[in-house]
């Protein structure tokens, strides 16, 4: 039966609209007690956090809703110590200790899972999959990120970083004289890089100077995590999205669009015989029935062309930024890179990451992970059925818990003026005022055997661009993004805004 004529059976609607005007009622009862349970009976309600935090999920929500999570949430840890009751069911922390605590392997080898609300397993993923999965798909792929595979990778990965050093010194003599919005260029690097590493090709965006349409959905998706977080917490919430997407099939159509063409990258790649030393090259290589499957291979690849691109060129941005911010940190890399490479050919993957060769600029990506965590929020595990001890208390079974990495980072407890881009509190030759500092707590790729698998290759790029950057250009904030970092916007990653700087020729 249509649903217009249900409704005009006259018994029907009147037996429905009580049904609605009784239950609505009865859904805000509902939520009360459950509040009332939260506060005054729920297991961690002796945690420290404001009152509404511990009877509502809605704070914590709207807080990721406008972008502001990592503010809001350091406040609290700032106003109520190193472990914060976020949410009902959610504790945060911010010291080293609850890093190894948390994801960490426990005296019996396991670990705690991930939490099924941040990481779907609709799709199987090396993300995403359980602790003997993922060890299984890790000791395959190690193959493909291990410092050989990727020293041998060196000519793919070299002709990108020369491709952009190319097209900004086109921009330099262009009609806009070398102001470039820097944030996009290290995208296209980074995109490109990770596209032909993945899907054999890379997305064209270096060559075009533009983000391509798969690129800005990506882009779209991330400021998007918000909203999805608050239609699956509250049914009503989750009705109304579901209904947007039913009268709007524009939305649906591009998301499976966006899919459809990754897989179809994906399986050409997949279908290509060639010795071509790339990522899915070395997975192949080492493949085998004990290894991964097809929607293994599709999921994973999917990970690899976010994961391995959005977060390097977030850190090489700030970076940047926090230089000119700070011009005696930039005039000591710059020369530091100058005196180390006489020309620019001697500007190698090899030989940026030579021991002791390039010590300052070292500090400088160590003090730009803390000052700018490629991602500022938590990857949040959550308690097994017996609980957990973290920082040597009791953590009750079905629990949220993770590291926040923003406040964890500018911490006065963990770092002396946390506020403060100096490189030089990450110098061997620490000064006395920095001797005091817990390094262990900044662990931007995590740690564990969950520990992120790029971070060899994110290292390489993080190197070999920021060299080349001060090998190559003169570099000045444009007074535009001079307030760059007065007001940012969080959705678990960072909504970057365009940065703009003035590139000019090296002068000497």
């Amino acid at each position: 039966m249509a649903v217009a004529e249900w409704l005009a059976v006259p018994n029907l609607w009147l037996l429905a609209k009580s049904l609605i005007i009784g239950l609505i009622p009865l859904y805000f009862v509902t939520i009360i007690f459950n509040a009332l349970y939260n506060v005054f009976l729920h297991p961690l309600r002796k945690y420290p956090g404001p009152v509404l935090r511990a009877a509502f999920q809605l704070p914590d929500l709207v807080s990721l809703l406008r972008g502001t999570a990592f503010k809001d949430t350091k406040a609290l840890h700032d106003r109520y110590g190193s472990v914060v009751r976020l949410a009902p069911n959610t504790l945060s922390y911010t010291s080293s200790q609850a890093w190894k605590d948390i994801y960490g392997l426990k005296p019996d080898r396991s670990e705690l899972d991930k939490h099924p609300a941040y990481y779907k397993r609709a799709s199987r993923n090396l993300l995403v999959v359980d602790q003997a999965d993922h060890t299984r798909m890790r000791k395959l792929i190690a193959h493909a990120f291990s410092d050989t595979a990727l020293l041998e990778q060196s000519p793919i990965l070299t002709k990108y970083f020369d491709l952009l050093v190319a097209r900004l010194k086109q921009q330099i003599d262009g009609p806009e004289k070398g102001r470039v919005n820097i944030v996009g260029w290290f995208n296209f690097t980074t995109f490109d890089i990770i596209g032909d590493m993945t899907l054999g090709e890379p997305f064209g965006a270096l060559e075009q100077g533009d983000y391509t349409p798969w690129m800005r959905n990506v882009f779209s998706a991330i400021a998007f995590l918000g909203v999805i977080r608050f239609a699956e917490t509250y049914l009503i919430v989750g009705l109304l999205f579901l209904l947007l997407q039913k009268f709007m099939p524009s939305f649906a159509a591009k998301r499976a669009a966006h899919l459809e063409y990754t897989q179809k990258k994906i399986d050409a790649r997949l279908a290509r015989e060639t010795d071509r030393s790339d990522f899915v090259t070395q997975i192949l290589r080492h493949n085998d029935d004990r290894g991964m499957s097809y929607q293994e291979l599709l999921g994973t690849c999917r990970v690899f062309l976010v994961a391995g691109s959005e977060t390097t060129a977030t850190l090489l941005s700030g970076a940047i930024f926090y230089l000119l911010q700070n011009s005696s940190c930039m005039e000591r890399l710059k020369l530091e890179v100058r005196g180390a490479f006489t020309n620019a050919e001697d500007i190698t993957m090899r030989s940026v990451t030579s021991s002791g060769k390039l010590p300052y600029m070292e500090a400088v990506l160590q003090e730009s992970f803390r000052c700018y965590p490629p991602v500022p929020s938590t990857l949040p595990r959550i308690t097994g059925s017996e609980g957990s001890v973290i920082e040597g208390k009791y953590v009750p079974p079905g629990i949220s818990v993770g590291v926040h990495q923003w406040s964890a980072y500018r911490s006065s407890t963990n770092f002396a003026s946390p506020d403060t881009f100096d490189p030089d509190r990450w110098l061997p030759d620490v000064p006395a005022k920095y001797q005091g500092d817990d390094k262990a707590v900044l662990q931007p790729f995590t740690l564990g055997p969950r520990q992120c698998i790029g971070k060899g290759l994110a290292y390489f790029e993080l190197r070999s661009i920021l060299a080349r950057m001060m090998w190559h250009f003169e570099i000045e904030l444009d007074a535009e993004s001079r307030d760059w970092m007065d007001d940012p916007k969080e959705f678990a990653l960072w909504h970057k805004p365009p940065l703009f700087v003035k590139l000019k020729h090296r002068a000497d």
